[in-house]
């Protein structure tokens, strides 16, 4: 097998998409490959994981030389090929895979709205790679994609140490990662509220980048709620006993495929793709929307240690069956090479239904 050359566009080196991509990229590595970052420049050119090549944005200074400066720059570094990680950098790839021939694959974590549609459309976009089957129906019918351009390949992660959990079922912490939507983030602190008013002790993490406006929150509706800042999100959810994801919108699956793979029970809104990467009352609890009482009925449920250890177990050996990054990134490298052309046009077909057999075979 000839290793390959792959350029990794992320949004910078703290977002959320080279969080979701680090395990995969140090799977690649083990496998012989080597993987390079390109990021704008305002962020840290530093990174224990693959070479860093800059850019500046701004679409003025773009045209005007930097375009220039970095094809020549990524020609230096002689890529086989560039996997775009959601669609913030796409132009900036499409541009530099136009001007070296070389073909783009892009990561999908969200549903992305149709102002992304005649980029996703390019037909030097070789493959659109998504978490569910929930996300591929939806680029194939708002964005318009074809079935030979959409693969499923879910997000490959670094599986954790075994968990330590409170002692004392009394004694136990739920985490939650903003949902970005304030609804949503009321629900959850009112939940935790009811249970805390009720005179169940229980401790409550958020992890936000909107600190002010959360602890303003937290202060309307009377809760005691540790709002923390600047970590990572396995970081984060190792310090918790469960993770709640309160909103409507379909989150990262970053969230609960981290969850799951640190031992951890969740708690999550029935919404989106969600549904299709955890298993309702085993891994998780899945929950009507906009209802703070389903919330707080489902957190006194994992109130006793029992329980939570029990789903906990579970939810870290689903994760290492079906999402460990090394399983993954065989498959996302079979899809590089497709791109490629190293395969020919029926195997390129069948790329998109190579993740479930392999799924399938390793959960009989």
């Amino acid at each position: 097998m000839i290793p390959l050359r792959i350029l990794h566009v992320v949004p910078s080196l703290n977002s959320l998409e080279l969080q979701a991509a680090q395990p995969l990229l140090t799977a690649l590595t083990a496998l012989g490959h080597t993987s390079a970052l390109l990021v704008p420049s305002e962020t840290p050119a530093t990174t224990a994981i693959a070479d860093v090549l800059t850019y500046t944005p701004g679409w003025w200074r773009w045209v005007r030389g930097e375009r220039s400066a970095v094809v020549r720059h990524v020609a230096t570094w002689t890529p086989d090929l560039i996997h775009v990680h959601g669609v913030v950098g796409l132009n900036t790839a499409l541009d530099v895979a136009k001007r070296l021939g070389l073909s783009v694959v892009v990561t999908l974590h969200h549903a992305e709205e149709p102002y992304a549609a005649r980029r996703l459309r390019d037909p030097l976009v070789a493959w659109v790679l998504v978490p569910t089957e929930h996300h591929r129906a939806h680029c194939l019918s708002r964005i318009g994609l074809t079935r030979d351009r959409v693969a499923i390949a879910p997000l490959g992660i670094a599986m954790q140490p075994a968990p330590t959990t409170s002692a004392l079922a009394s004694n136990w912490t739920v985490g939650c990662v903003d949902p970005l939507e304030k609804a949503a983030l009321r629900r959850w602190m009112s939940a935790v509220a009811e249970i805390q008013q009720a005179g169940l002790p229980l401790t409550a993490r958020l992890l936000t980048t909107q600190a002010p406006m959360a602890r303003e929150l937290a202060s309307e509706v009377h809760v005691n709620v540790d709002v923390v800042e600047d970590i990572s999100i396995v970081e984060f959810i190792a310090s918790c006993d469960a993770l709640v994801i309160p909103g409507s919108r379909a989150c990262h699956p970053l969230l609960p495929l981290s969850a799951m793979a640190a031992g951890k029970p969740i708690i999550a809104v029935a919404a989106g793709g969600l549904p299709e990467l955890v298993r309702d009352g085993e891994t998780a609890l899945l929950v009507a929307a906009g209802n703070a009482d389903v919330l707080a009925d489902a957190m006194r449920h994992l109130h006793d240690r029992a329980v939570r250890l029990q789903m906990g177990d579970a939810a870290r050996h689903f994760a290492d069956e079906r999402y460990r990054s090394d399983v993954v990134a065989d498959t996302l490298a079979a899809v590089y090479r497709s791109a490629l052309g190293d395969a020919g046009a029926g195997d390129k077909a069948e790329i998109t239904t190579a993740w479930r057999r392999m799924r399938e075979s390793r959960m009989r």
